[in-house]
């Protein structure tokens, strides 16, 4: 998403609440206005928005990859269960076939994730080191506070996508041995990277 208005590009990481803090800078969703540039990862913001990358202010968010991974999972199934009697995608099947949950955002394609045989870690898929800002998911309150004061906005964040489930209260009882180990595997750099822990 580029913003001229208030001079940003922000790095949509899926699950980050990037469609909440596109809505309060600009507006809309920009999946209504581009859906092909939703999910830029960095270096090809930098090269379409090249015209203004060194003026504006270059942001993103990354999240816990364990809850991440549930937040996707919920978004792309809508249900997410540990019970294996369920008819509904079983979060533990989900993480171990799924070879990574990639996003691909510009091949023309109409759905957001899909499989690709490479360790998926956010901050060299999304080369953050070259933004002005990475702020975290679940220091969301607080950074957006950071981020609001920067761009000189006042609306705070809405509630567009609640993945929470009723089931459990925290993403941690989702996962079991099997899954915890896969999620380790998968996103070693991104947890030695932002110390990220299985809380």
């Amino acid at each position: 998403m580029i913003c001229h208005k208030h001079k940003c590009i922000l790095v949509h990481i899926p699950a980050c609440a990037g469609s909440s803090m596109e809505k309060a800078i600009v507006g809309y969703d920009w999946w209504d206005k581009d859906p092909e540039t939703k999910h830029l990862k960095s270096h090809q913001a930098k090269k379409i928005y090249s015209e203004y990358w060194s003026d504006y202010f270059k942001f993103s968010f990354v999240r816990n990859p364990w809850s991440r991974t549930l937040s996707l999972a919920q978004h792309k199934c809508h249900k997410v269960h540990v019970n294996h009697k369920t008819k509904e995608i079983n979060l533990i099947d989900w993480v171990a076939q799924a070879e990574d949950f990639e996003v691909f955002p510009m091949d023309g394609k109409k759905h957001l994730y899909d499989k690709k045989p490479k360790q998926n870690a956010i901050y060299l898929n999304y080369l953050l080191e070259g933004l002005d800002f990475v702020g975290r998911f679940e220091n969301l309150k607080t950074e957006w506070e950071y981020i609001k004061d920067k761009l000189k906005i006042k609306n705070n964040l809405p509630k567009i996508q609640d993945t929470k489930s009723p089931m459990y209260s925290h993403y941690s009882d989702y996962y079991d041995e099997k899954s915890n180990k896969i999620i380790l595997s998968k996103y070693q750099k991104d947890i030695e990277y932002f110390n990220y822990k299985f809380e």
